[in-house]
């Protein structure tokens, strides 16, 4: 998969598109339940945990040999 990305010239993640950190972990919470509300979650075989949802919203934002941080806005309904 990484070497298609990169043959077709496709950036490795949202943070090297230049998605801002603090925007994106301010809204992050949000994300997981935009996603379970949109219409096409019933037609998913498995409804996955909004936990779950986040940490491939998470990941889409950070590669690299680094382990995903777990950087969470004060109030975050889900926290670990």
């Amino acid at each position: 998969m990484e070497r298609l990305r990169d043959a077709v010239g496709v950036e490795p993640s949202l943070r090297a598109l230049g998605v801002d950190e603090t925007a994106f972990v301010t809204a992050l919470s949000r994300q997981p339940l935009n996603a379970c509300e949109d219409q096409c979650a019933p037609a998913d075989p498995r409804m996955p945990l909004l936990d779950d949802t986040e940490d491939v919203i998470r990941a889409a934002c950070y590669t690299g040999p680094r382990p995903l941080p777990l950087i969470r806005p004060a109030g975050h309904p889900h926290g670990r």
